[in-house]
């Protein structure tokens, strides 16, 4: 979180410091020993590191968003879950132990439920 802070206050920063001075800055050697001349890829790599850090700082915004989404969809699907989940289990199981007194083998599975010795597939059938 660092890190992101410090990302926004050096582009908050670089974007301050070298768009103003875009107008005074001289390129051309000629002008070595006076106080506007730059040097042009010193220039240019400090444009490529703001456009880095910019690229950086909407990568993670976006990760951090997705994040919150993710989050968010997955409590409310948990909740809408185990609300629903619970009536349609009630249902269902009322529904198989209707079944399992008509289908043959019934005594069977019947008796593998009352001693709790039954595996899940012979529940769910």
């Amino acid at each position: 979180m660092l890190v992101f802070l410090g990302d926004i206050v050096l582009l908050v920063l670089g974007f301050h410091i070298i768009i103003p001075t875009l107008k005074k800055v001289n390129f051309d050697s000629k002008h070595l020993n006076e106080n506007t001349y730059c040097n042009m890829a010193t220039y240019v790599v400090a444009f490529i590191e703001l456009a880095w850090s910019l690229l950086y700082f909407i990568i993670v915004f976006v990760l951090i968003l997705v994040l919150v989404v993710m989050f968010m969809l997955l409590k409310l699907g948990k909740e809408l879950l185990t609300r629903r989940g619970s009536q349609v289990s009630k249902k269902h199981y009322k529904v198989i132990s209707q079944l399992t007194t008509v289908v043959p083998g019934a005594e069977y599975m019947q008796k593998l439920l009352e001693r709790g010795d039954a595996p899940a597939d012979v529940e769910m059938t």
